[in-house]
């Protein structure tokens, strides 16, 4: 796999992880992120 694929590879995984991170501190447990990402998928 070339390296820019990698590096970018490896910034979305971080945006993401940073996504969760900010959810979690925002709503204060994993118990309400996956209530949202139930009832997300209950809308869709």
């Amino acid at each position: 796999m070339p390296s820019k694929v990698w590096s970018g590879y490896l910034k979305s995984i971080f945006s993401v992880m940073i996504l969760l991170c900010s959810y979690i501190e925002c709503f204060g447990s994993w118990e309400k992120l996956s209530d949202i990402c139930k009832s997300s998928t209950f809308i869709t």
